[in-house]
């Protein structure tokens, strides 16, 4: 085995999970492809909550969405639209530097 993978620690599988948080949060993983972007291209706005409402409705999620539901999924979207912004200026800026 390559080294990296020998000084890993073995996986644990006993991490608690509060139950009420995992409907929602695979919720979210299947909804990252439902996310909006900019007619112009870049990095995604936001999610489109018509097919979050239509994911939610075909995977056996309960309807309607209730407040904390969307609160929590409008937080999860914000901070991975954050990132994935960041990640794109820093694309450009390295791209801009190549320019040179």
């Amino acid at each position: 085995q390559p080294a990296k993978q020998q000084d890993r620690p073995p996986p644990r599988e006993d991490y608690p999970v509060l139950e009420p948080y995992v409907p929602m949060a695979m919720l979210f993983w299947r909804a990252t492809g439902a996310m909006r972007y900019p007619a112009m291209g870049g990095p995604p706005i936001g999610l489109d909550w018509v097919q979050v409402e239509t994911l939610a409705r075909n995977t056996g999620h309960p309807l309607p969405l209730g407040e904390w539901v969307v609160d929590t999924l409008e937080a999860m979207a914000a901070a991975a639209c954050k990132i994935l912004h960041e990640k794109a200026e820093r694309e450009a800026k390295t791209r801009d530097k190549g320019k040179d």
